[in-house]
């Protein structure tokens, strides 16, 4: 198969160890795939697109040919996206959308929803997200994970009650639930201390904002976001948070990347439900309370550990890459 994924050019990378982006959702759903699909013998190429008109052209000359074109998560030039989309359908080329947030509460919702009613077929990262698009009236969506990315690490619990080790890492639009999740802790004034440490984006004032939650019981510190960093911060943790705003819908139908990753590394994850974490309560802790999922692992570690195991063994059978990229394979053929 001859297939293109079309993103926007500003956030692809070419480094000397491949294809790169700082935006998960083009790691996870297009650079990872496609590199699984050309392995494969499938002709695999990104086309990264911006408001220049020569890099639409060159897009417009590429796909000519190709067996598919999926379009990934691009709100920033939307017209260009509208544009190949159409040139898809007179050609006679199959069109895939890729939709990995929830839109349509939002000023993209008519973009969105005006793609999905164009293509031929529709991808949305969670069934949460499938049901919100059929919910919208515009079609139904076939559900395709996020693959893993990170290395595996060997499930380990061995806290120093002295001080918890934990990690929160994420987008910075999600960090206002671990801030509520700090004050909390510190209102409390007691439990275990924790050492936290934060890795994200280096956004202005967040290093004051996080020095603030600083007390005797919890120590908060700043690393910023890139994959080497995440790594290691996840290899020498104890814990992994993940607190969710439910107030925000769009949380809702979020995939469970950030629960896969830090399961991956070994590392006993407590976090607030949402519909992609349900599948994994039997071996994190998903509950309202984050501070009692930790004080339960405490107690219990050999059991964690024991489920963390059994955690890498269910991850490695669905959310490894080239299980993944069957589906988008067939997916690919399909119709």
């Amino acid at each position: 198969m001859r297939v293109a994924w079309v993103l926007i050019a500003d956030y692809l990378r070419q480094l000397e160890t491949g294809l790169y982006s700082p935006l998960a959702s083009y790691r996870y759903r297009a650079i990872i795939p496609a590199r699984e699909l050309g392995s494969r013998g499938h002709e695999v190429y990104m086309l990264g697109v911006n408001e220049n008109g020569q890099s639409v052209e060159f897009a417009a000359q590429e796909i000519r040919g190709a067996d598919a074109v999926i379009f990934g998560k691009n709100h920033v030039v939307p017209a260009v996206t509208q544009r190949l989309i159409d040139l898809c359908r007179q050609l006679g080329i199959k069109s895939i959308v890729d939709v990995c947030d929830d839109y349509f509460d939002s000023p993209f919702k008519d973009h969105y929803l005006s793609i999905i009613q164009k293509a031929d077929l529709v991808v949305a990262s969670t069934p949460a997200l499938a049901a919100r698009i059929s919910d919208t009236g515009a079609r139904k969506a076939v559900v395709i994970s996020d693959p893993f990315e990170g290395p595996r690490g060997e499930p380990r619990l061995t806290p120093d009650l002295q001080r918890l080790k934990q990690v929160w890492f994420g987008w910075e639009t999600n960090l206002p639930p671990l801030f509520r999740h700090l004050g909390a802790l510190v209102d409390a004034g007691e439990g275990y201390p924790v050492e936290l440490t934060v890795v994200t984006g280096n956004v202005p004032g967040l290093r004051e904002v996080l020095d603030r939650f600083n007390s005797p019981i919890l120590s908060v510190k700043f690393i910023e976001w890139s994959l080497p960093a995440l790594w290691q911060a996840l290899a020498q943790c104890d814990f992994v948070l993940i607190p969710v705003d439910k107030e925000r819908p769009g949380n809702i139908a979020k995939s469970p990347n950030r629960m896969v990753e830090s399961l991956r590394a070994g590392r006993f994850v407590a976090a607030h439900s949402i519909p992609a974490y349900e599948e994994f309560r039997e071996w994190a802790w998903v509950a309202e309370s984050l501070t009692e999922g930790i004080r339960w692992a405490v107690r219990n570690t050999a059991m964690a550990v024991r489920r963390l195991h059994d955690a890498q063994r269910h991850i490695e059978a669905t959310y490894a890459p080239k299980v993944i990229a069957n589906t988008w394979e067939r997916t690919i053929r399909s119709g």
